[in-house]
C-alpha cells in the first residue's frame, strides 16, 4: 500500500512520536501494529485493560486513550470480528473514526 512501510517494533513514545527498537523516531501520522494470531497486551498500560486483561474499547475505539484503535478481536462487534470478512467490515468502521492527531499520550506500560 502506498505510504506503508514495515519498521522495527515500537518500544516507546517521545513527544508524540514512536521510538523504534533501533532507536529511530520516524515522523508518522498513524501506526498499525500487527500482532499476529495470539493476542497479548502486556505492553499496554494496565489502566487501559479490563478485568480480563483485554483493551477497554467499543467497536475497536479505545475508551481511555484517544487515537488508539483495535481490530480483529473476538466479538469486537460481531461473531465474525475475528475473521477476515468481519475484520474488513470493522476496518471500514474504524477508518471513518480515525481523526487527525489531536493529542499525544502513551498506551505503554510505565517502565
Amino acid at each position: 500500500a502506498a505510504g506503508v512501510r514495515f519498521v522495527p517494533r515500537v518500544t516507546g513514545v517521545e513527544n508524540g512520536l514512536p521510538v523504534l527498537a533501533d532507536g529511530s523516531r520516524p515522523e508518522t501520522a498513524n501506526v498499525i501494529w500487527c500482532t499476529g494470531f495470539r493476542q497479548e497486551f502486556g505492553w499496554m498500560n494496565p489502566a487501559l485493560l479490563d478485568d480480563g486483561e483485554m483493551p477497554r474499547q467499543h467497536r475497536g475505539v479505545a475508551l481511555d486513550s484517544p487515537g488508539l484503535f483495535f481490530l480483529g478481536q473476538d466479538f469486537m462487534y460481531a461473531a465474525a470480528s475475528a475473521t477476515l470478512p468481519g475484520e474488513c467490515r470493522d476496518a471500514r468502521y474504524l477508518a471513518a473514526k480515525i481523526p487527525a492527531p489531536v493529542s499525544y499520550g502513551s498506551a505503554l506500560a510505565a517502565p
